[in-house]
């Protein structure tokens, strides 16, 4: 009886691990406004590396057109960007980042990103307004359908392969700042935006977001664009958020827990009359900062590995000592 006891729950534990050893691939997805999409970017002046196809990291194709799961290569984004038709964005480094730091596993990553687009209203399911690509369908709601497009279609278009969105990563704030919104506005705004993103891809997901520049010094500056009024509002607000588990520094506030903000500040900018737009190393180490914190918040593989074994252990050990 004790044997039969000791196999079943073996059996049982080894069907809970199956799902990461059969290596349902993680999706990661990717949003926001004018940095989430890679305004300021141009992929023509990568080195080859970064030109090359991705093979542990899929995509879904740009926000906007058909769903369609190939490896990643530059560039991501050819529309809406500064290099028309050169763009990327953090997805870039985001996804090979990851897979290096996890034993190489593939990846996927679904993206929308609208310039421009503000949390009050355009990423607010309440509204009906997504200006640029489909007028008259909420910003989010859109991104929703694509999401689950992309993982309908990935088993088709990838040989059978499943996924699962694993983390949201999100670089939006300057237009609601350019609005006016208070510190205590955009914190609500965002809770309940956290909160929705939750009840639809899990409880517990990862929420990983960027803090925008502060440019309020130099609000209406002649020869300088995209800036404030409201951007040290917007990234109180954002740091009032960030939960414990982030930045020491940022963890005021809310405390929502599994939030993570972080640090752009010493990431490149386009130029000096652009405070607000990344350049291509700017995007790139958002990618990376992204991934690398999203990887310091899952457990190690090998403790997930040794579960089984674990767990068999333990019963051995009830069943000698008893």
């Amino acid at each position: 009886m004790k044997l039969q006891k000791l196999l079943a729950l073996t059996a049982l534990l080894c069907v809970c691990v199956v799902p990461v050893r059969a290596g349902v691939m993680p999706i990661f997805i990717v949003a926001g406004q004018s940095n989430a999409t890679g305004y300021a970017t141009n992929s023509a002046v990568l080195s080859a590396p970064w030109q090359a196809a991705q093979p542990n990291v899929l995509y879904s194709g740009e926000g906007g057109s058909p769903v369609n799961w190939a490896p990643l290569h530059a560039p991501t984004q050819t529309q809406t960007t500064l290099y028309y038709g050169s763009g990327f964005g953090p997805e870039l480094t985001l996804g090979q980042t990851i897979s290096s730091l996890t034993g190489n596993k593939p990846v996927g990553i679904v993206k929308y990103a609208v310039n421009g687009s503000d949390l009050v209203h355009d990423w607010n399911p309440q509204y009906f307004t997504d200006p640029y690509y489909h007028p008259g369908v909420n910003t989010y709601n859109y991104l929703k359908s694509r999401v689950t497009d992309s993982l309908t279609n990935l088993p088709f278009q990838q040989g059978g392969a499943t996924g699962k969105v694993a983390a949201f990563f999100w670089m939006q704030g300057e237009s609601d700042a350019l609005q006016g919104r208070t510190t205590a506005q955009y914190e609500a705004d965002l809770t309940n935006f956290i909160a929705t993103v939750r009840t639809d891809y899990g409880a517990d997901l990862p929420f990983i977001f960027g803090l925008i520049n502060n440019a309020d010094s130099v609000f209406n500056q002649p020869g300088v664009t995209f800036s404030g009024p409201n951007t040290a509002a917007i990234r109180q607000a954002q740091k009032d958020i960030a939960s414990a588990s982030s930045n020491p520094a940022f963890s005021l506030g809310h405390l929502i827990p599994n939030t993570y903000l972080v640090d752009t500040d010493a990431f490149a900018r386009d130029n000096a009359s652009d405070l607000l737009h990344f350049n291509n190393q700017g995007i790139m180490d958002l990618g990376t900062a992204f991934a690398q914190q999203y990887v310091n918040t899952i457990p190690e593989p090998a403790t997930l590995s040794l579960l089984p074994l674990m767990a068999m252990l333990l019963v051995r050990r009830k069943t000698v000592t008893r």
